[in-house]
């Protein structure tokens, strides 16, 4: 899938147990890096990790480092499901709880959302044994920036599947096997191992 109109939402619910207690490596939720053309500000896509004391949301396009949100542990409930969102649209990246706003990031103008080739990783990265020890469930990709009135109604419903802009939606309790299922329509069904 892709974000031509450079709109995205990523969006998901979230239980952690525990807090990283590394302050240099991230436990990666969600990884979508190509690195072909290397690591760091040459990187293209997106990564959400957990940190020692928030979840960030950081865009890479191989023509700037990245741009990044972050939602600080104070406004996490945890042992309890969160809503996390991050929207991006053409002027700001913006760090969604539970419906409620809690930090926004510029984009710098002639920056590329959506850029680079890879696939998602959900609950690690590239890096083996770096994995997330949460839960996750109800994860959606759209190709469009959720406003907040759309996120806040999409937090007590669960998602039809045929909805404007959504590009990805897997709920984690559906099917059987090593397969995850989208329910979007798109058939971007995944592998579990």
């Amino acid at each position: 899938f892709s974000f031509e109109n450079l709109e995205q939402t990523i969006q998901f619910d979230i239980d952690i147990t525990s807090f990283n207690e590394n302050p240099s490596q991230s436990e990666y939720i969600i990884w979508k890096l190509d690195e072909s053309l290397g690591v760091g500000c040459n990187a293209q896509g997106f990564d959400i990790g957990l940190e020692s004391e928030r979840i960030h949301f950081r865009h890479w396009d191989d023509n700037f480092c990245a741009i990044e949100a972050y939602i600080s542990i104070d406004y996490i409930l945890q042992e309890n499901f969160n809503r996390i969102t991050f929207s991006t649209d053409h002027e700001f990246l913006k760090a969604y709880i539970n419906g409620v706003i809690v930090d926004s990031a510029a984009i710098t103008e002639n920056y590329q959302i959506g850029k680079g080739n890879s696939p998602i990783l959900l609950a690690g990265g590239a890096v083996e044994n770096i994995l997330f020890g949460g839960l996750l469930d109800n994860f959606s990709i759209w190709n469009i920036a959720l406003s907040q009135e759309q996120i806040q109604s999409n937090m007590n419903s669960e998602l039809i599947g045929n909805e404007q802009g959504l590009v990805g939606y897997w709920k984690f309790n559906a099917g059987e096997g090593d397969i995850l299922y989208d329910h979007s329509g798109n058939q971007n069904h995944g592998d579990i191992n």
